[in-house]
């Protein structure tokens, strides 16, 4: 270690990516940009989510003097912050992640590392540093604070000073949640969260710890690190300035009709005694909002808690059972579904072209994991829907409320609209909706590499038997370039020859696609104005980021193009990973010196080089299909010369190259394969976000070059059912029962809690002589290499 307290050694410098939300305070964001690239912890990148409205030339000339290659400046539309949180992580490429607004200021240099420090230990999820106010608004904070503090969610001791927001000088774990700027966080501990409820605006924080700390794993926590100072230089006077009121009001209205709700639904035994607990927060802000409210006195009812508010409590009983999370910036009102819309049937303001008798506005054919966590979407936005899925055991699970499928915070969307907003059947209406949404699973055929369009061509000819006659057609299917119009459009306009047609890639990663549907562009590719025109309008009720693009060709090689670059970028870290085995030479070391602040210079300008990626398996539903796909589209030419077509085959081998050199490595341990029992840990497959999916897995071909070859295959996964395990033909076990009886453990994927669990103590526990082929390299900090008595190896690797 030196002199700052880093680790020089590689074992402990995470990747961090620095979040700041920024909006109309590009003077101040210079600032602070100045004081985040002088820290002298260095392996970071920053990513500015800005929204800013008004700003003077001058102030963005300062912006683009900064030519630090870490930043990126992404531009998004002031919905608020949990919006720009989101889009954040989203965006961030680091596995910490830390959050500063534009109104911020780090206090030393070493304000970055503190944060970092506390991730050495792995059962740590996050860390909040000390907030030091101006002292013309010290008074002001620690007044309003000091109430609210006694009665909410903190679980801090009395505050040392009035100007320290953060309570005291005393480092302190198990803390209930992390609040606003000057918190750090990982981005696994985001995502099991389900991360930040974008309709809550201001009071972002809450609702994701009171999911986190019911589903976050046994013994992890949430750390106060005092040594991490930040001045807080605006925030809070725009609360307390009566020149801020509209502002205010609107901090308080949402506080009222979604915050209360919200821990409500997380906490229902404590519904009823919310009210008390934030008449001191209301009447801190009330009095510049215009809000007259009792804090002097205890309040037992709701009724008095919400007394001159905008909303009564019928309203907002009647909002908290039917809410869309509607997009809004940080200093509108919130959208809201008027009182009595649910029980007369509202007429949507916009024109989407509904039938008289028709009781939806969009249809979503094919529920899988594409269609579900759209028509989901789609209905907590205000949207009708419903959904058609042939598998009538899938309808069942939906209607009861439940997801046939792992993504984070799906169900809580099921219980707020299902029956509802969201209505799902297995048998076809006699009439559609006026739009529909085409969903349905486009496999290829891996044997013969080509692609089997009959659900897709099926599915077109029921829509134009029941399609009104100027209805819309949006395939969302990963189809070959030309589909939609050639198959799709041909087959519907058949019998609806006035159909519109158009192609939105869905784009979403699996773990996160409730969040990346409101916060990834939107392409869109119809073939004429109106279809495109109708297509933006509704994708526009998730996310205001909509590309239209020239025709439905374009946005269907758009997918495919992103999926089979991702894919070269996965092989190109597989090819180092080979290259480097055959010289003795660990790859991660060489992919560390390689990524580190390397810059390529475009017109007198630093750009950061793409990232090589870690060596691992690729798969999944849409990478492990989606070059063939495009390769289909090629027309005469032969696809085995096609760079597309040698990624493809260089990552399929990578599970069968990890198999022989496993059946090599026990054999150097002295054990007869035939004879051992391998643990292999991780079916879905990956692990970050965490997913229960098995197409493409890489387990099926590992099992199959294992068969016959070892003596007993065992498995644990953390979210596949032991039924699907079984099916591989494997034993499902549970993970200590598996690692007393293994002979060698197999890291199929990087699920974080593999990481965790699997610590020399528990090792050391397995056979005498253990083999570790950690796929990922995932326990290459823990002091399992240097266990005696293993072999640790990964994709390209043997420790000596």
């Amino acid at each position: 270690m030196d002199g700052a307290g880093h680790e020089r050694d590689g074992r402990f410098e995470p990747r961090v990516s620095v979040i700041i939300r920024s909006k109309d305070r590009l003077g101040e964001l210079c600032d602070l940009l100045g004081r985040v690239f002088a820290q002298t912890y260095a392996n970071f990148e920053v990513v500015v989510i800005d929204s800013t409205e008004r700003a003077g030339e001058d102030e963005w000339a300062r912006v683009r003097a900064i030519r630090d290659p870490r930043l990126r400046f992404l531009s998004t539309p002031p919905r608020g912050c949990p919006a720009a949180a989101n889009a954040g992580v989203l965006a961030a490429q680091g596995d910490i992640l830390v959050f500063i607004d534009d109104d911020d200021l780090p206090l030393g240099r070493e304000w970055l590392w503190c944060h970092v420090r506390n991730f050495r230990d792995p059962l740590c999820l996050g860390v909040n540093g000390y907030h030091v106010f101006p002292s013309e608004h010290r008074a002001a904070e620690a007044s309003m604070m000091q109430r609210f503090r006694r009665r909410l969610l903190l679980s801090h001791g009395p505050f040392k000073e009035p100007y320290c927001f953060a309570y005291d000088d005393r480092r302190k774990v198990g803390i209930d949640y992390l609040m606003g700027g000057n918190s750090s966080i990982r981005r696994s501990a985001v995502l099991l969260g389900g991360g930040w409820d974008e309709y809550l605006d201001y009071h972002d924080e809450h609702s994701l710890f009171l999911r986190l700390n019911k589903r976050k794993p046994p013994g992890s926590y949430l750390v106060y690190d005092p040594d991490a100072r930040m001045e807080i230089r605006k925030n809070i006077p725009g609360g307390l300035d009566a020149r801020f009121s509209g502002e205010t009001r609107h901090r308080v209205d949402t506080l009222a009709k979604y915050f209360l709700w919200t821990v409500g639904r997380e906490h229902p035994a404590r519904i009823w005694g919310l009210a008390p607990l934030f008449v001191p927060y209301f009447a801190a802000l009330g009095a510049v909002a215009g809000y007259e409210l009792a804090a002097d006195r205890p309040v037992s009812r709701l009724t008095e808690t919400l007394r001159g508010l905008a909303w009564s409590p019928v309203a907002l009983l009647r909002h908290a059972l039917a809410r869309p999370p509607a997009p809004h910036d940080g200093f509108a009102e919130a959208a809201a579904i008027p009182a009595d819309a649910a029980r007369r049937g509202r007429k949507d303001v916009d024109d989407m072209g509904r039938d008289k008798g028709v009781t939806a506005d969009v249809a979503v054919i094919g529920l899988g994991y594409v269609g579900v966590t759209v028509a989901a979407a789609l209905a907590d936005a205000g949207v009708r829907v419903l959904g058609i899925e042939k598998r009538r055991e899938v309808v069942a699970t939906l209607r009861r409320g439940r997801c046939h499928i792992f993504e984070p915070g799906i169900n809580d969307v099921l219980r707020r609209t299902i029956g509802g907003r969201l209505q799902v059947a297995a048998d076809w209406p006699a009439v559609l909706p006026p739009v529909v949404v085409v969903c349905v699973s486009t496999p290829a055929n891996l044997a013969t590499r080509t692609p089997d369009l009959r659900n897709i061509a099926d599915t077109a000819d029921e829509i134009a038997r029941r399609l009104p006659d100027d209805g819309l057609v949006i395939v969302r299917s990963t189809v070959p370039v030309g589909t939609s119009r050639r198959l799709v459009l041909r087959r519907v306009r058949r019998g609806k020859p006035r159909a519109g047609l158009a192609f939105c890639p869905e784009r979403t990663v699996q773990g996160a696609a409730l969040a990346e549907l409101r916060s990834l562009p939107q392409v869109i590719g119809a073939i004429d104005e109106r279809s495109a025109s109708r297509a933006a309008r509704l994708f526009r009720k998730l996310t205001p980021d909509v590309v239209v693009v020239d025709k439905p060709e374009t946005a269907e090689m758009v997918k495919l193009v992103n999926n089979c670059h991702t894919d070269l970028l996965y092989a190109f870290g597989n090819e180092v990973a080979l290259l480097a085995r055959t010289h003795g030479v660990d790859p991660l070391e060489v992919i560390r010196g390689a990524n580190q602040r390397y810059t390529v210079r475009t017109d007198g300008v630093a750009v950061v080089r793409p990232r090589i990626a870690v060596p691992g398996y690729v798969g999944g539903g849409c990478l492990s299909k989606d070059p063939y796909l495009l390769l289909q589209s090629l027309g005469g030419r032969p696809a085995r010369k096609s760079l597309v077509f040698a990624v493809r085959e260089l990552n399929e081998s990578m599970p069968v190259r990890a198999a022989n050199e496993l059946l090599a490595l026990l054999r150097g341990a002295g054990k007869k394969p035939s004879a051992a029992r391998v643990l292999l840990c991780g079916f879905a497959y990956k692990g970050r976000p965490e997913t229960d999916d098995l197409r493409g897995t890489p387990a099926t071909p590992f099992v199959r070059a294992l068969r016959g070859r070892v003596g007993r295959l065992l498995g644990h996964d953390y979210k596949v059912a032991a039924r699907d395990v079984r099916a591989f033909g494997v034993r499902p076990v549970a993970l200590a029962e598996g690692l007393r009886r293994a002979d060698a453990v197999v890291l199929l994927n990087d699920h974080p809690r593999y990481a965790r669990e699997l610590t020399p103590r528990r090792l050391a526990s397995a056979a005498k002589r253990v083999v570790v082929y950690d796929s990922w390299r995932i326990l290459r900090g823990t002091g399992v290499p240097a266990l005696p008595g293993v072999t640790y190896a990964g994709l390209g690797w043997t420790a000596t």
